[in-house]
């Protein structure tokens, strides 16, 4: 995991958890490509509006990066918080215990693999994974399932919560984060 602005800011960010108390923490919204980025920006607002003094972070994911230079100038001339790269990133923020929830609409391969993990999936002092499927998946019933291991779902439009709770009965319990 690398910070935009400064190495240094990352491994600030890095620090253990009895440094960064919980509640203290800020909010990681992801983004890798210009539809994520729109929904990252937009739930930046509305966290914003709704709770002025969270702190909230964007962080880009470089290797899934599919955003132009015009794209990326356009729609985050400020630039994002976190270059999020390497092969063990979502393990590491796990890990890092720095925000308190990653907020996205796309669960990336390697985060679902983390929250698969049950060691990483009951931990309780790692971010709380909120993932949002916006109707928008090629196949929704492949996006449910992605999001089976997310602490929260968010799922639209509202007529869909049924095919995804009929869908959820099959997948095994997992802990508290249910």
């Amino acid at each position: 995991m690398t910070s935009h602005s400064s190495l240094e800011r990352t491994e600030a960010s890095a620090l253990p958890a009895s440094v960064v108390p919980f509640e203290d923490r800020p909010v990681l919204l992801l983004f890798s490509d210009d539809s994520t980025l729109i929904f990252a920006r937009r739930m930046r607002d509305c966290l914003r509006a709704a709770a002025p003094s969270l702190k909230v972070e964007m962080g880009w994911l470089v290797g899934e990066n599919a955003l132009s230079y015009r794209q990326m100038s356009l729609l985050l001339p400020e630039g994002p918080d976190h270059a999020l790269q390497g092969k063990n990133v979502f393990q590491q923020l796990m890990l890092a215990r720095s925000h308190k929830a990653i907020v996205t609409s796309r669960v990336y391969g390697p985060l679902g693999a983390q929250l698969r993990r049950t060691i990483m999936h009951v931990d309780n002092e790692r971010p709380c994974v909120i993932a949002f499927l916006g109707g928008l998946d090629f196949t929704p019933k492949d996006g449910y399932f992605r999001r089976r291991h997310c602490d929260g779902v968010f799922v639209f439009p509202q007529s869909e919560v049924a095919t995804f709770e009929k869908q959820a009965q099959s997948w095994p319990t997992r802990m508290w984060q249910e």
